[in-house]
């Protein structure tokens, strides 16, 4: 049978029940219309400019050429990407996109500077929760010793509600820097966000909350926070991503004190088929609670290897 129907907007349940259709033809052509009659050769079809047109068996596309005729029309969707397996062979964090970057950088001359920047990454998301995580570390050696050393770990999980765009959230963060008041902060916070914007390209996500924060170095101060802020991605081009992110924190129990948090990061890949890619970002951080050093500024550019 060398009839071939293209795409059937209504089937009927007899062969002479009129139905629309497309019709592929033997030179590749599709003609619209609906279809009057039909027998093992030949098809009789209704067209909204030709009037009734009668098509013989030798004028209609083989079952092949219709296969081909249709994948060019409505090419079937990309297939979805595995999620990413387990790591050394096992479910433990399966699931999850990694990512490792490092970057070193020195100079020579009065005298002899070396940095080093790290930093592991990794998210996870399904149908009722998402979770992200975010650690780094960069250090500076100025003529052998250390004038800068720094870290950070950052937890966060968001619940999912159904059928909705709100979410809640839940933080626990770590961090460390010898240059600041404090040496060691640990904080944690919970609120609510929303999913603005959420697409195939990007994401824009604002939130507010309230949080505890504990730092150590000299007194000891566990200090009650608000915060409102946001997280975003966007996909400029292919498997290229720029991701900001700025949260404002108000200590509740002093009127003046605020911190503020940024940082942004653009990704791209180097040897795509290896997972080795780099990424350009800086963070900072704004403590209006201090005397000194109220600013801290750290940008990075990292080899990153996505595992």
């Amino acid at each position: 049978m060398r009839i071939a129907l293209l795409t059937i907007l209504l089937v009927g349940l007899a062969p002479s029940l009129a139905f629309a259709a497309n019709i592929v033809l033997a030179n590749g052509d599709i003609l619209a219309g609906e279809v009057l009659e039909r027998t093992d050769d030949a098809v009789v079809l209704e067209h909204p400019v030709l009037g009734r047109v009668e098509l013989k068996g030798a004028q209609l596309a083989t079952e092949e050429q219709a296969t081909e005729a249709l994948e060019k029309l409505f090419p079937p969707p990309p297939a979805e990407e595995p999620p990413p397996p387990g790591l050394w062979g096992t479910r433990f964090l399966e699931g999850w996109k990694r990512k490792f970057g490092a970057g070193i950088t020195g100079s020579q001359g009065a005298a002899e500077t070396f940095t080093l920047n790290g930093r592991l990454t990794g998210d996870y998301e399904d149908d009722g929760k998402r979770w992200e995580w975010d650690s780094g570390y960069a250090a500076t050696l100025n003529s052998g010793s250390t004038d800068k050393s720094q870290g950070y770990a950052d937890l966060e999980r968001n619940w999912l509600l159904p059928d909705s765009k709100w979410f809640y959230f839940g933080k626990i963060r770590y961090d460390f820097d010898i240059k600041r008041a404090w040496n060691h902060r640990l904080s944690s916070n919970t609120g609510v966000g929303y999913d603005l914007w959420q697409g195939e390209n990007g994401f824009f996500r604002p939130r507010a909350g309230l949080g505890l924060t504990k730092t150590w170095r000299g007194e000891e101060d566990l200090t009650p926070e608000g915060l409102i802020g946001f997280r975003a991605g966007w996909k400029p081009f292919a498997d290229h991503e720029i991701k900001p992110s700025a949260t404002f924190f108000k200590t509740l129990d002093d009127g003046a004190a605020y911190r503020i948090t940024s940082q942004i990061d653009y990704s791209m890949p180097l040897i795509k088929d290896y997972g080795v890619g780099l990424t350009l970002g800086a963070r900072n951080e704004y403590d209006s609670s201090l005397e000194t050093d109220r600013w801290s500024l750290t940008y990075y550019s990292n080899i990153d290897y996505t595992f």
